[in-house]
């Protein structure tokens, strides 16, 4: 992976997904934040949501939504980022 993100890169993917574009959204749990990669891996952005750890990410096609499970609850959390 390339790009630049947030200091030393440790992270614990718990869920994976792409979107239309074949952007990668990688559910980081362990770290509380999504990170976003393009396709050829290089960072792109990261995402903090608001419901702390992330443990799943979905993309719901046509809708431009991540779909983001938090895993205490099991409440599914629909967020546009």
């Amino acid at each position: 992976m390339s790009g630049h993100c947030c200091g030393r890169l440790e992270i614990q993917p718990h869920g994976v997904c792409t979107d239309g574009q074949g952007n990668i959204y990688i559910a980081d749990g362990t770290n509380q934040r999504i990170l976003v990669l393009n396709t050829a891996g290089t960072f792109l952005r990261l995402i903090k949501p608001d419901i702390g750890n992330a443990y799943q990410v979905g993309w719901v096609a046509g809708e431009n939504r991540l779909v983001l499970w938090h895993d205490k609850d099991g409440q599914a959390v629909i967020d546009t980022y």
